[in-house]
């Protein structure tokens, strides 16, 4: 899910051998990296601002404003739904944002020869659904699922839905 897909993708690059399948929910742009890249961009995903409030004024203020992000809003008015979303910000402690700002190194999505799945929200921002446009565009046989009443979040938005698009997915994802 969202920056989460590029630890899965570089795993199944490393370890294609214990791979079968990659669900990309969400995901940023992971061919490039650096200023051109999407977590680069402050308006989506603003790290500076974020690691300042941090180291200013704490964890709960650092909470306060991921929950405020577009990236975090959910479509949904289930209550289960808005409560894992506020449970998880909960346990956030920031400790990525302590460090320096690393550039991200471009993975070879060329390279992928598990089976994968792209999913975006509709109402997701307008560049990750573009980046889910592209990932599907640059692994080759990929498979890309637009989930109409959800947005970032899809599997908080829409989890019945989610579940059962990556099921049928998987069903059809041949096995090593």
């Amino acid at each position: 899910m969202s920056q989460g897909a590029r630890v899965a993708v570089a795993a199944a690059l490393a370890y294609p051998e214990h791979i079968d399948a990659l669900v990309l929910g969400g995901a940023p742009w992971l061919a490039a990296a650096g200023a051109a890249s999407s977590e680069a961009k402050e308006d989506e995903l603003p790290l500076r601002r974020l690691r300042t409030l941090l180291q200013q004024e704490g964890e709960a203020a650092l909470q306060r404003a991921v929950l405020e992000l577009p990236l975090m809003k959910l479509h949904t008015s289930l209550a289960s739904s808005h409560a894992v979303l506020t449970r998880c910000v909960g346990n956030y402690r920031g400790t990525d944002l302590a460090d320096a700002m690393r550039v991200q190194q471009a993975l070879a999505l060329g390279d992928l020869r598990q089976s994968v799945l792209v999913v975006n929200g509709a109402l997701d921002t307008p560049r990750r659904l573009e980046a889910g446009k592209r990932l599907n565009q640059q692994i080759k046989g990929s498979h890309r699922t637009l989930l109409e009443n959800a947005g970032h979040l899809a599997a908080l938005d829409a989890p019945d839905e989610y579940g059962r698009v990556v099921v049928k997915f998987l069903e059809r994802a041949p096995a090593k």
